[in-house]
């Protein structure tokens, strides 16, 4: 089956890596993102210095490691 790379890696986590496998072939890249009002920039700058911070302290890749197995 063919699944998005971050879902199978968290179902993967969930139920057992052994029975799975990610092949090295590229599908495309993806973007992620989190959707607000467009006028709420209060709220998108809060978001996005979290997410700046947990990259630069390293929580985000633990997060990372936690759910999806892999970075």
């Amino acid at each position: 089956m063919v699944v998005d790379e971050v879902n199978a890696r968290y179902y993967m986590k969930q139920v057992g890596e052994e029975k799975y496998k990610v092949l090295d072939e590229d599908f495309g890249d993806e973007e992620y993102g989190i959707g607000l009002r467009k006028d709420d920039t209060e709220l998108l700058k809060k978001i996005n210095d979290a997410m700046d911070e947990m990259k630069s302290d390293g929580t985000y890749d633990d997060i990372y490691a936690k759910w999806f197995a892999e970075n």
